[in-house]
């Protein structure tokens, strides 16, 4: 099973210079993208304020790896302009990823 966590970078930034309506709207496209990135029987969803989840029953990290190369790009494709960003001029993303094996025995929350 592996996880992967995502969060809009700068978001406050872009709050801050569009508005929280802006940032409603682009928090719903960013989900949308998230959501066209995975397969049937992964799950994908809002986790916090401008971070996500998705979870991998089946995956190893290689796996896991490849959806979330799949995420970062499908967000970068929606172009939305992001101009207080201090790492890009478009709305981008970064993801963690954490993978469990049934042989290492660590728990569902440890894995988070």
């Amino acid at each position: 099973m592996s996880v992967i966590l995502c969060d809009i970078d700068h978001f406050k930034l872009y709050n801050n210079s569009y508005g929280h309506q802006a940032g409603d709207s682009c928090l719903k496209q960013v989900a949308s993208a998230i959501g066209k990135s995975v397969r049937s029987g992964e799950l994908a969803g809002r986790y916090g304020g401008e971070e996500f989840a998705v979870v991998l029953p089946d995956a190893d990290f290689k796996t896991a790896l490849s959806v979330a190369e799949r995420i970062v790009s499908n967000v970068r494709a929606l172009d939305i302009p992001h101009k207080s960003s201090k790492t890009c001029n478009i709305v981008t993303l970064s993801c963690v990823i954490a993978t469990r094996t049934v042989e290492d025995g660590s728990s569902l929350d440890l894995l988070i």
